[in-house]
């Protein structure tokens, strides 16, 4: 049966192990068997995590003359 989830979900790197249903829903547990991704932000293949939030900067201050 997982088999058939696998081929129905058709997420690329993405293996259903358990599927169950409670109080009308179901829920899946999935497994990555992909080692890395292509980042859909630098289009680069990466096996770590990327950032993918914007990053805010902060502005330069000074406090008593000195920079902060």
């Amino acid at each position: 049966m997982r088999f058939h989830l696998d081929y129905l979900l058709d997420l690329p790197g993405v293996k259903v192990e358990t599927c169950t249903q409670i109080e009308g829903k179901i829920y899946f547990r999935l497994s990555v068997i992909a080692s890395g991704i292509v980042c859909p932000h630098c289009k680069n293949y990466t096996e770590e995590l990327h950032q993918n939030r914007p990053i805010a900067f902060l502005k330069k201050m000074r406090y008593n003359n000195s920079s902060v």
